[in-house]
């Protein structure tokens, strides 16, 4: 698996000049105040909105894909699950070639056994955001994007979910990038953090590093310091 390499500029929905580079089975995370760019950089990532720059994964050149030509896994804080398909079938349309065993393997791998055939109103919220990553697994993604993942569930499913993405990091050998506000979760799930503010960034470093020795007073009121 290959590592991410990026470097996005952009002036519309906002303007964004940042440069990454996700190494393979990293979790980068990307903290920041509302408006600071984290979910319009996972969108240019994906290939949702126009950018300049380029991005590319291992040797492979993204710049210019549209977004149904880049193997990307995305969880949205949404979930965005088709509401009159099953949890399998939710995994099935997402595979590249649909293959039953794998996806019957994912949902049990996120702890859903047994739920295959239950549509998303049959679930919790907990248990739709873990069909929704299951589906992000499903695309065998080269690069994981994962916008506020836990921030519509309360707070023990949260850990839950937290718990089980940790579970699967051997498994996850693609750069995954992760937005979140909460700062236990990026605690306990990310490598390094990158903090963005007015559309670059103003920090980045290991995990511990940035929580601990926070580069500004703003930032230090981010990280909970």
């Amino acid at each position: 698996m290959s590592g991410l390499e990026a470097d996005i500029r952009l002036e519309r929905p906002l303007p964004l000049n940042v440069q990454l580079q996700v190494a393979p089975g990293e979790i980068l995370a990307l903290v920041g105040r509302s408006g600071a760019g984290k979910s319009t950089l996972l969108k240019a990532l994906a290939g949702l909105v126009p950018m300049q720059g380029h991005v590319r994964v291992g040797a492979e050149e993204w710049t210019g894909l549209p977004a149904h030509q880049r193997q990307v896994g995305y969880l949205f804080q949404s979930y965005a699950l088709f509401p009159h398909l099953s949890a399998l079938q939710n995994l099935l349309l997402a595979m590249p070639a649909p293959d039953q065993p794998r996806a019957r393997a994912l949902l049990a791998a996120v702890h859903l056994p047994g739920l295959e055939d239950r549509r998303p109103h049959q679930l919790s919220g907990g248990q739709q955001q873990r069909v929704a990553l299951a589906r992000a697994l499903a695309r065998n993604p080269r690069l994981l994007l994962l916008d506020e993942p836990f921030s519509a569930v309360d707070r023990p499913t949260r850990r839950a979910l937290a718990a089980t993405l940790q579970d699967l990091r051997a498994d996850l050998a693609m750069p995954t990038i992760l937005v979140s506000h909460d700062i236990e979760d990026v605690a306990a799930l990310a490598t390094r953090i990158a903090v963005l503010e007015g559309g670059r960034i103003a920090q980045l470093g290991a995990t511990a590093d940035v929580i601990a020795r926070p580069a500004s007073a703003s930032i230090a009121e981010l990280v909970g310091r």
